[in-house]
């Protein structure tokens, strides 16, 4: 590292500091975060009732580098006829941060598994000192493997959606938004298994981070975690829709003081106008993660659940199982564009 490199370095990690010292004066997504935990006890792990799912905990599903890459997997006991359709699960933290384990998944998870999924919650490499594309890389990673080792969870592999929340959802929507896109593939296994998600949710995601929306202390984030702003319109969901991307479900707060709500407006409107199925919900009386603000959450977080569910029935359970032809010979030089010509 030359020494003026060695000096931003500095400076940015300075900053960086700076920021955190500030989290309860700044409503920034870089706020929410908490001490990062690599694994966690038994008695923090989400508890679930051993007859509605069979949990394997600390699974490797991809190695990157000499880094195992981790994963919760909650099989439904009741075997169906058909292998179950599967959700990933990734966790929020501003990409600095989080489980597994933490996040919406808590409130998700039972009627989930009930309704006949299996879930598989992950970990990924958290910046800044893992710097973006890692985090993609990771998730594009598990959902190679839990398709080529679907007959070991007895899933089907054409079936297989993803939801997360916050900086999880960013990269849910990234996963929805970027199939074909050798950058963020990475090279952690399984690279003769496509990556292609058959359906998306995200909660309260950022997917321009471009835009006014986003304050200092956000930027000195983005900083950390994705370089320079030059690259920001690169890690941005919304500039890769296209016909054909997966189904979307969109939901965020009205009074979301870290993410803003327009992220989640505008990106549904770039869905629709692209034709993509979508639906967006915007939450009342909601702050980040549904946090209540001002008023009982409405719809209730219950319900929540239930419409996404809901939207996972409709798009992967109660289909039949769709090839993956479609989705792996997109047309992706319009994404590639993106890469290279910023």
């Amino acid at each position: 590292m030359t020494r003026n490199k060695l000096y931003v370095f500095c400076f940015v990690v300075i900053l960086s500091l700076t920021a955190q010292a500030q989290v309860r004066k700044s409503d920034s997504i870089f706020t929410e975060t908490s001490p990062p935990k690599i694994h966690r006890s038994a008695t923090e792990a989400i508890q679930i009732n051993p007859a509605l799912a069979t949990v394997t905990r600390e699974l490797t599903y991809c190695k990157a580098g000499a880094t195992d890459l981790r994963m919760d997997a909650y099989v439904p006991t009741q075997r169906t006829a058909r292998p179950f359709p599967a959700l990933i699960y990734i966790h929020g933290g501003a990409w600095i941060t989080g489980d597994k384990d933490e996040g919406p998944i808590e409130a998700d998870l039972p009627e989930l598994l009930a309704r006949g999924y299996a879930v598989f919650s992950i970990n990924y490499r958290l910046a800044p000192i893992n710097q973006f594309p890692s985090q993609i890389q990771d998730c594009k990673c598990a959902v190679r493997s839990i398709r080529a080792n679907a007959a070991r969870h007895n899933i089907d592999p054409a079936r297989i959606g993803v939801w997360g929340s916050s900086a999880g959802g960013h990269l849910a929507a990234l996963l929805g938004t970027t199939n074909g896109i050798d950058a963020f593939e990475g090279f952690s296994g399984y690279p003769e298994t496509s990556s292609a998600v058959q359906a998306v949710a995200t909660y309260f995601g950022p997917t321009d981070l471009t835009t006014s929306d986003w304050g200092f202390f956000d930027k000195v984030g983005f900083l950390l975690v994705f370089g320079t702003s030059k690259n920001w319109a690169k890690v941005s969901p919304i500039n890769y829709v296209t016909r054909g991307d997966a189904p979307f479900f969109v939901v965020g707060g009205d009074r979301d003081d870290k993410v803003d709500v327009r992220q989640s407006q505008s990106f549904y409107a770039r869905l629709q106008s692209a034709g993509v199925p979508s639906d967006l919900l915007i939450v009342k009386n909601c702050d980040h993660e549904f946090a209540p603000k001002g008023g009982a959450l409405n719809p209730s977080r219950a319900e929540v659940t239930k419409r996404l569910a809901d939207f996972f029935d409709k798009h992967i359970r109660l289909t039949t199982s769709p090839t993956l032809a479609s989705q792996s010979s997109r047309v992706v030089n319009s994404r590639q564009a993106i890469i290279s010509q910023q």
